[in-house]
């Protein structure tokens, strides 16, 4: 594996370093060296079917921000105006890069907290300014150099520029991180630190990142699927006592009745089925941030086994959140229930989820047929062999 891998699973980092302080790893993913030219992202960029945005810097510090699909004319025309400098941004590049997907594996995350894969393109000079992020990133050099300087941690009275489309800092502090990467290697950013990246020439840099959903997301999920429950379904002042307080407290809603009404739901939510919250979380974590493209021509059963029998991987589709429950043993994906047909196909979609690989073996487990299905809804796909 990485030095990345190495620091993350072996050493200390998440119990020392994660969301409190910066960290460089100096050639900490070697593994993504090559994998794409700046050539690649601005073909890319430009698709109807793909996230993309355009930045624009003019020499009074101004910007303008074009969202996708962008105009391969008017992308032509700000690369070559030397008054005017650009930043690129491609997202969800799991949908578009099978190798950069799997490099996910380096980073000992589960699936639910990775958001997606970033790569941001820079001619000389460009940046898409200062700025902060509300999640971990790991920002990942892939071609080129970039210089990065990082500032201190915002504040609720940090001002931002109003007179921008985009959000930037006006000002970014003492500077505590004033170092050029290359590529290979990662910097790690908590949330809130404000960080500004400059390409020194041409560059490409990627941001993996990581982000817990909120409360607000969790509670909306539970919610949901709790509401059709019994207990939560009946009258929520039943006994003499709550009935009591409810007709002395007259119109009013008093801070004790408020407080009586909130230990209630509490109550209930905390004794309803166990079952019904694992669902509901499973359903909220694996929920896709952008929507799944299948391939215009899928394979066929035959070919799948054929292509399993010579060498191919089964692996999980890599912008794909697969979730796995325990007592009751289910799998979630994309908001839904994977129905399995058998344990033997619990067993084999939940190693999937570990990342893992598996060859011909799974077609023990499970049917050719059903991989074409699970194909179709983007649960799993195929790893040509190295």
């Amino acid at each position: 594996m990485s030095p990345l891998y190495e620091l993350l699973y072996q050493g200390d980092f998440f119990n020392t370093t994660f969301g409190k302080s910066h960290c460089l790893i100096k050639a900490g993913l070697p593994q993504v060296v090559g994998e794409l030219e700046p050539e690649d992202v601005l073909d890319l960029c430009c698709a109807d079917t793909v996230s993309s945005r355009l930045l624009i810097q003019d020499q009074q510090d101004n910007w303008q921000l074009h969202h996708s699909p962008l105009d391969p004319d008017l992308l032509d025309e700000t690369l070559s105006d030397p008054e005017l400098r650009c930043s690129v941004l491609v997202q969800n590049l799991e949908n578009w890069s099978l190798p950069l997907a799997r490099l996910w594996t380096h980073f000992c995350a589960p699936t639910w907290l990775q958001d997606d894969i970033m790569v941001s393109y820079a001619p000389p000079g460009g940046s898409v300014g200062p700025h902060f992020d509300a999640y971990d990133v790991f920002l990942v050099q892939l071609h080129g150099k970039r210089h990065w300087q990082l500032g201190g941690f915002t504040q609720p009275d940090t001002p931002l520029r109003s007179d921008q489309p985009i959000n930037l800092v006006s000002d970014i502090g003492g500077v505590v991180f004033d170092q050029v990467l290359e590529p290979g290697d990662v910097l790690y950013v908590p949330p809130g630190q404000i960080h500004h990246g400059v390409a020194v020439d041409d560059c490409l840099t990627l941001s993996f990142g990581l982000r817990s959903p909120s409360a607000a997301t969790l509670l909306d999920h539970a919610l949901g699927e709790l509401a059709s429950s019994d207990s939560l379904s009946r009258p929520l002042m039943q006994n003499a006592e709550e009935f009591s307080n409810l007709l002395t407290s007259g119109s009013a809603l008093t801070p004790d009745l408020v407080n009586q009404i909130k230990d209630s739901l509490i109550e209930l939510l905390q004794r309803s089925d166990q079952a019904d919250w694992s669902a509901a979380l499973a359903k909220a974590l694996s929920a896709r941030r952008f929507s799944y493209e299948p391939e215009e021509e899928l394979a066929s059963a035959e070919e799948i086994e054929e292509a399993l029998n010579s060498g191919y991987l089964l692996i999980k589709e890599p912008s794909t959140k697969l979730i796995i429950t325990l007592s009751p043993d289910a799998v979630y994906c994309a908001e839904e229930e994977v129905v399995c047909a058998s344990s033997q196909e619990f067993e084999l979609l939940s190693q999937l989820a570990q990342s893992k690989s598996l060859g011909a073996e799974c077609l023990v487990s499970t049917s050719a047929l059903k991989l074409v299905e699970w194909m179709e809804r983007g649960i799993v796909t195929l790893l040509e062999p190295e």
